[in-house]
């Protein structure tokens, strides 16, 4: 089955792999192995490392030159859910599983497992010992064990107004420790309902969730994320999370009825997709897409702009994402003048 499926993605994808140590025979901690999440047994240290370790290598080596990219494990710092063992567990299976990554194909990246940091403000850090003691053990591995990893990753939900501060601070971690590494986001998605009231959350949220992910996808991209997954596309065929299962972008499994935030995504990848570079505008953001400039604009209070400073054209052509249920295609509208009336639903601008 994985061969199957690694035949098919890989063919003009890159794959990702998440690796968990969480095989109900091979672990050392059997207390927990009744437990599940998501359909697997919550990972642990195994009881042999050396087993681990030639597990790593075979997988790798199979998949030489058909998947690029591997993670250890997942959530590690401080979600018991995701990791049953201890952070010098933790230590030694990134430092294990990278060493046979690395043996088994040279060409292959790793992560270490990703960062998730729920609704905390990232500028005003908690103090609580369990806070305390999941940021200690992120931070180490961020210092004396950033050589067993080639890109960083975090998991951005909550509010797209937090992402510029959660990334910034990222990128401080691994400036103070003096290296620098790409940053992915391999989790984003919306709405996250930690971020709203349940009287917010119920009102209007197909419109919210097609602005929501415009605007992630725009800060991640803007504040230095090199790589954005969105979590997830289509419904699940078997039971879905209470929170995340609601952020999918079609109603269904067979991704027949599609949300208006499936047709705004569909409609940022054709304006920003494989963009080179982007800079901070005034109410935005300006890309350079097959070195032409794209324009994605939005402002919480209504304002008008003169973006004839940075398009050099005549007429500006607006491109307004999907927020109907109904609508399928944008709306394309065309201003002479160069002056263009920004709100909070983001549009395009070339």
């Amino acid at each position: 089955m994985t061969d199957l499926a690694v035949e098919k993605f890989s063919i003009g994808h890159d794959i990702l792999f998440t690796i968990y140590s969480t095989s109900s025979w091979a672990l050392r901690d059997r207390v927990h192995s009744g437990k599940k999440l998501s359909g697997i047994i919550p990972p642990t240290a195994p009881k042999n490392f050396n087993d681990y370790r030639d597990f790593v290598y075979a997988l790798a080596h199979r998949y030489r030159g058909k998947v690029a990219y591997y993670q250890i494990e997942n959530e590690v710092y401080g979600a018991k859910q995701f990791w049953f063992g201890t952070e010098a567990e933790y230590f030694q299976l990134l430092e294990t599983g990278s060493e046979a990554v690395r043996k088994a194909d040279p060409d292959a990246k790793i992560l270490p497992a990703s960062i998730a940091l729920g609704e905390i403000d990232i500028t005003s850090l908690p103090n609580d010992t369990r806070f305390r003691q999941g940021y200690d053990f992120l931070l180490k591995t961020y210092s004396v064990y950033a050589h067993c990893f080639d890109i960083a990753d975090i998991h951005l939900y909550y509010t797209p107004e937090a992402i510029p501060d959660r990334l910034k601070w990222l990128k401080g971690i691994m400036i103070s420790n003096n290296y620098e590494k790409p940053i992915w986001v391999t989790e984003t998605g919306g709405l996250d309902p930690r971020a709203f009231s349940k009287k917010e959350y119920a009102h209007d949220n197909l419109k919210k969730q097609a602005v929501d992910i415009v605007k992630k996808y725009i800060l991640c991209f803007a504040n230095g994320a090199e790589r954005v997954f969105y979590l997830s596309v289509q419904k699940n065929k078997d039971k879905e999370h209470p929170q995340f299962g609601n952020m999918r972008l079609t109603e269904d499994y067979k991704a027949e009825y599609k949300r208006p935030a499936y047709f705004s995504y569909k409609l940022m990848v054709q304006k920003i997709g494989g963009f080179s570079s982007v800079s901070v505008i005034p109410c935005g953001y300006k890309f350079i897409v097959n070195g032409k400039p794209v324009l994605a604009l939005w402002s919480e209070t209504e304002k008008t702009i003169d973006v004839s400073f940075f398009i050099n054209k005549d007429e500006a052509v607006i491109t307004s994402i999907i927020t109907a249920k109904e609508k399928r295609d944008p709306l394309i509208t065309k201003v002479a003048s160069g002056i263009v009336t920004v709100s909070n639903i983001p549009i395009f601008v070339e």
